[in-house]
């Protein structure tokens, strides 16, 4: 069991009405307290929807941190629960070639394997590497990787 409490520590409110954000994380019975740093005022919580109510200034800007901090823990719960798998271009390539090779046809595997072929030279001309994370790549390796394939020909043939 995984849940994510917002609440405030009524028995801190200074001179302004304002008090701390604490989070309770709970997982498998497990429960933890961690001060967000953030300030809200008492009087403008909302238990309920665990958020600071109104349109004001401090809503505006708090309210949306709390919806990324909770975006976070999720994430967070979420990959420790997958054992923190990290997948590789290699095994990617191994994966899928492994999976797909009695479906495709020889031509078709030919192709598969050039391209692995140029994206593992890439990433060894680029990174200086045998190989890379999936979690690294990113929409700069695609354009890093096209402008790589466009001058490719000129170096090699």
């Amino acid at each position: 069991m995984f849940s994510i409490i917002l609440n405030l520590c009524l028995t801190c409110v200074d001179k302004n009405n304002k008090t701390n954000i604490y989070v309770r994380i709970t997982v498998n019975g497990k429960k933890i307290n961690i001060s967000l740093k953030a300030k809200v005022d008492v009087n403008t919580w909302g238990s309920k929807r665990q958020k600071s109510k109104g349109n004001g200034v401090e809503s505006r800007t708090v309210n949306p941190y709390l919806d990324e901090v909770k975006a976070d823990l999720v994430q967070c719960y979420r990959a420790l629960k997958q054992g923190n798998r990290v997948h590789s271009l290699i095994d990617i390539f191994n994966y899928h070639n492994e999976t797909q090779s009695h479906k495709l046809t020889a031509k078709t595997l030919c192709h598969y394997r050039t391209s692995q072929k140029y994206i593992l030279a890439f990433v060894a001309k680029k990174f200086n590497a045998k190989n890379r994370y999936l979690q690294d790549l990113d929409y700069a390796f695609v354009l890093s990787f096209e402008s790589f394939l466009r001058s490719y020909w000129t170096y090699y043939i």
